[in-house]
């Protein structure tokens, strides 16, 4: 998969789309921001291939393989603009999309109500089949009422397809009749079939699933293949897809497989953050990506970004976006994290019991905050830093941007009348809701989830991050916060950094005392079997492969499993010791075990991947030494107290690894600005990290 030559990142945001050019040879890295072109994603993509390759005097024909991100995937979910979608399935079982589960975001509401089905009533249909768990045909599928149903489909304008049958995860055969029969007679439909996708147990997770890929497929699909052309049209070798996993995948696969792309290009930034916390010796990292649109918060383990496997997309009218039962669930692979509506062109607005509200709402890349002089006349957090003074109006992008801080002043004139307070004080109260909002989805992801938010480190990135993170640490307790190297473009550089994963599961229910470790090892050698082939078609070196084991267990009558490692091969005295792993693991997250209870092995799952060579992150060595020549200027600064303060700026390019400093002060790079509290010191370590921890200082 991989080929020698420049590598490219590319992530598309909200706001800005993103670039990172890394040349494997020498070492160095190249990178630009460009505003995003919402009409036609690829335009944006070509005009920064145009700029990032004709500054560093190279040509397109260079780059071997681009690696690209988006959000088109989960943005068409939450904006509910995907393809007309039916659903073929058991006869009995239509209604299970509309059923889903007992879990409500406000579990005393009555009035609370769930989101549409992505696959309507009416094009909901069930054909008569009947499999049984352990794979049993119970009764053959009815290939006359099948060909009623999909003509059905059709004359009724759907234009894909969800196939999930009742325990199709144990017997695919079905499924596979099926999408043979819609093959024949209806070959331009898009079809997602559950038993290819996700051969799991839970119709209603799987059902939602399968929909959801069918329901975004084509836009994906149609999208990829577009982009795909138009970068190869230039000369660009070949193109590799960001999954939400935190992995690689082909092009072939992300259009067959496009809810795996639902938060690609966040994932990126997730990766990034592992590396660095890596290279700087942190074994607890909060990932905290605030971009032009959203802000997003994960955490990363020892080096791993936690994964999980229940993960739900609200659409836009549900408004709850990190509360359980909110969304549509998606059970394959996704990087834990939380999203909110707090991205620098997020819009400030009053309620109607007058208070003060900001997101989730963007002004997005057209028209924008309102300083951005293209039309935009809401006011937005990038409008209050600017009057604030966090943002220096004449230097974003490295001044190639000129900003009106008149118009932040008129956009927020209004909400600053109906609160009957100043302008500075509008938006000092805009960014301490923002921050408050963000504050929350940090402690969902640590403090909600058994973590001590205070032995974590926060590496922040995006445009957006560098300006609040310090106010946001301050928040929730962390005393140390790492801006890495192009802030604003590291989930691009995440793609980088990325390896070529294939996620496998196979649920086959197993009591512990029924179970043996031949048994259990030849599901696995099964499935290893399988990605061991899929990394050959990668071309894959065989030193450059990893598989990697787990299995979902609980104990008998629970509800819902853990995810417990497993050995690379187990030995007769390895399930007992898979077992006792099961027992902490169960102590960590829930308080207790019960070591006496027997225990079910559910679902095996397997991740193959393939090891691509990292990009060094160096320290250039024509910065200066002296800290005085990095010294740009100062500029007044509010803070969170409600002080101005006059401020040191420092250009960060001219800061060297050794260079200390106190704050309160400014740090400003091309693509972000940081702000450093006072109270706080700044270090720049070895890897041009910038370095803040709380306790140096005045």
């Amino acid at each position: 998969m991989a080929a020698a030559g420049l590598l490219l990142g590319v992530d598309i945001g909200g706001t800005f789309t993103d670039l990172m050019l890394f040349d494997p040879e020498t070492g160095s890295m190249d990178f630009t921001k460009i505003l995003t072109t919402p009409d036609d994603l690829s335009r944006g993509v070509l005009k920064g291939i145009r700029t990032i390759t004709e500054a560093r005097e190279t040509s397109a024909e260079e780059i071997s393989s681009a690696i690209h991100g988006s959000t088109i995937g989960i943005n068409t979910i939450i904006e509910r603009k995907g393809a007309r979608t039916g659903l073929i399935t058991t006869m009995g079982f239509e209604d299970v999309l509309l059923i889903g589960r007992q879990t409500r975001p406000r579990i005393y509401d009555w009035t609370v109500g769930r989101p549409r089905p992505l696959a309507p009533g009416s094009l909901r249909k069930g054909v008569r089949e009947r499999i049984s768990y352990t794979g049993e045909i119970l009764e053959p599928l009815d290939l006359e009422g099948l060909g009623e149903s999909l003509r059905h489909l059709k004359e009724d304008g759907a234009e894909s397809v969800a196939i999930c049958l009742l325990h199709s995860y144990a017997n695919p055969s079905h499924e596979k009749e099926i999408e043979k029969a819609i093959k024949s007679m209806w070959p331009e439909a898009y079809v997602s079939v559950s038993s290819e996708l996700l051969p799991e147990f839970r119709e209603y997770e799987r059902m939602s699933t399968t929909v959801a890929n069918a329901y975004i497929g084509p836009i994906v699909s149609k999208y990829i293949e577009d982009l795909e052309k138009s970068v190869e049209d230039v000369g660009v070798r070949q193109l590799l897809v960001m999954q939400a996993n935190g992995g690689l995948m082909t092009t072939k696969d992300a259009m067959t497989k496009a809810v795996n792309t639902v938060e690609s290009g966040p994932a990126g930034g997730v990766i990034a953050a592992a590396y660095i916390g890596g290279l700087v010796g942190r074994g607890k990292i909060i990932s905290f990506d605030m971009g032009g649109t959203t802000a997003k918060s994960s955490i990363v383990i020892d080096g791993k970004p936690l994964v999980t496997t229940e993960y739900e997309i609200s659409p836009l009218e549900h408004g709850e976006r990190i509360v359980k039962g909110s969304g549509y669930p998606i059970k394959t692979p996704v990087v834990d994290l939380v999203e909110v509506g707090a991205g620098g062109g997020s819009i400030a607005w009053i309620d109607s019991g007058g208070a003060l509200r900001v997101g989730p709402m963007s002004a997005g890349a057209d028209p924008g905050p309102a300083c951005y002089r293209m039309g935009g006349m809401e006011p937005t957090i990038t409008d209050a830093n600017v009057i604030l003074g966090r943002i220096n109006p004449d230097y974003f992008l490295g001044g190639e941007m000129s900003l009106d801080a008149q118009a932040s002043r008129r956009a927020l004139a209004g909400i600053a009348g109906e609160l009957g307070v100043g302008i500075v004080e509008a938006a000092e109260g805009i960014v301490m809701v923002a921050n408050s909002t963000m504050a929350r989805s940090i402690r969902y992801v640590t403090t909600e989830r058994g973590y001590d938010a205070r032995e974590f480190s926060i590496v922040a990135f995006g445009g957006a991050a560098p300006v609040q993170v310090v106010d946001l640490a301050e928040a929730v307790g962390i005393g140390e916060v790492i801006i890495p190297p192009s802030p604003g473009v590291f989930s691009a550089f995440g793609f980088l950094v990325a390896d070529v994963v294939h996620n496998y599961v196979k649920t086959v229910y197993i009591k512990t005392p029924e179970a043996n470790a031949e048994r259990v090892e030849a599901i696995f050698m099964e499935m290893e079997e399988t990605g061991s082939i899929q990394l050959d078609v990668d071309e894959t070196p065989r030193e450059d492969r990893r598989l990697d084991r787990s299995v979902d267990m609980r104990y008998i009558g629970q509800s819902h499993e853990l995810n417990v490692p497993v050995p690379s091969e187990i030995r007769e005295d390895g399930l007992e010791e898979i077992v006792r792993r099961f027992h902490t693991i169960h102590m960590k997250h829930y308080g207790y075990s019960m070591p006496d209870e027997e225990v079910a092995l559910v679902s095996f799952r397997l991740v193959a991947r393939g090891i691509r060579s990292k990009p060094a992150i160096e320290v250039k060595s024509t910065r200066v030494g002296d800290i005085s020549e990095a010294l740009k200027g100062s500029r007044p600064v509010h803070f969170a107290d409600g002080s101005w303060i006059e401020c040191d700026v420092y250009d960060r390019e001219l800061l060297n690894p050794r260079s200390l400093f106190q704050g309160p002060c400014v740090v400003e790079e091309w693509d972000t600005t940081t702000i450093v509290n006072g109270g706080y010191r700044a270090e720049v370590d070895a890897w041009g990290n910038l370095l803040l921890t709380r306790g140096g200082g005045a």
